[in-house]
C-alpha cells in the first residue's frame, strides 16, 4: 500500500512539472519586428500607472554574455571614494508588452496604447579590488541607474576572481516598438547620449571585513 501511494505522488508530481511547464511557455510568444529583431515576450499586458513603478520593475534575469575585453585599471586605497563613467556593455532582455498613463506624454508616447518593454542593462568593467578591500556603490546618483528590490538609483558588484574584473551593473527600462512591430528606442532614464548624460558610478572603498 505504500509502494502504491508513493508511486501515486510520484506521477502526481511529474503531471503537475509537465502541466506547469506547458502553462509557462504557453505564456511566451515569439514577435518579429519591422526591423527584422525577433523577441520573446510574456503574452500577458501590464499597465504602469505611473513613471515610478515602471523604473522600479527593473530585471536583471536574462542571459548576457560578458566580453572582458576592456577593463578599466583602477588603483583603490581603503576608507575612499572614487567613482568611473561610461559603459563597456549593454544588454536588452526580460520584454514584456504594456500599457501606460497620462505620464507617458512626457516621452512623446500615447496612453493606452500597447508597446514592447524591457530591461536595458548596462555593465562597467573595473579592476577587482585587492584582497581585503571591496567596492561600497553609493545610492541616488542622478547619472545612475536602477536594480530589482532596491527604491535609489544604484548598482550592483559582481567580482569574477578568474578574470580579476568588477562587474558594475545597473538597469533601466527600454521601451522597445510600438504595437505595430515599429521601432521606438526610448530608455527611461536614459544614457544615450555619452557627452550629456553619461552614466556614472560612484562608490567607496572599503574593508571586505574578513581578517
Amino acid at each position: 500500500m505504500k509502494k502504491y501511494s508513493l508511486k501515486f505522488h510520484l506521477v502526481l508530481f511529474v503531471v503537475a512539472f509537465l502541466f506547469c511547464g506547458c502553462e509557462s511557455e504557453d505564456d511566451t510568444i515569439s514577435v518579429t519586428m519591422r526591423d527584422g529583431n525577433t523577441i520573446t515576450t510574456n503574452s500577458s499586458q501590464r499597465y504602469y500607472t505611473d513613471e515610478d513603478s515602471f523604473v522600479h520593475s527593473v530585471s536583471f534575469a536574462f542571459a548576457r554574455s560578458y566580453d572582458y575585453s576592456e577593463i578599466e585599471e583602477m588603483e583603490y586605497q581603503d576608507d575612499s571614494e572614487d567613482k568611473v563613467t561610461g559603459y563597456n556593455q549593454s544588454f536588452i532582455g526580460s520584454w514584456e508588452i504594456a500599457k501606460f498613463g497620462e505620464w507617458i506624454r512626457d516621452y512623446g508616447l500615447e496612453p493606452g496604447k500597447a508597446y514592447y518593454i524591457a530591461t536595458k542593462v548596462y555593465v562597467k568593467y573595473t579592476s577587482m579590488p585587492p584582497i581585503g578591500l571591496r567596492i561600497v556603490p553609493k545610492y541616488g546618483g542622478h547619472y545612475m541607474g536602477y536594480c530589482p528590490d532596491i527604491e535609489q538609483r544604484t548598482f550592483r558588484v559582481y567580482n569574477n576572481p578568474d578574470q580579476n574584473v568588477s562587474m558594475l551593473i545597473t538597469g533601466v527600462r527600454y521601451i522597445g516598438y510600438d504595437s505595430e512591430r515599429s521601432s521606438i528606442n526610448c530608455e527611461v532614464p536614459s544614457f544615450t547620449d555619452n557627452k550629456k548624460d553619461i552614466l556614472t558610478w560612484e562608490f567607496l572603498v572599503r574593508d571586505d571585513g574578513w581578517d
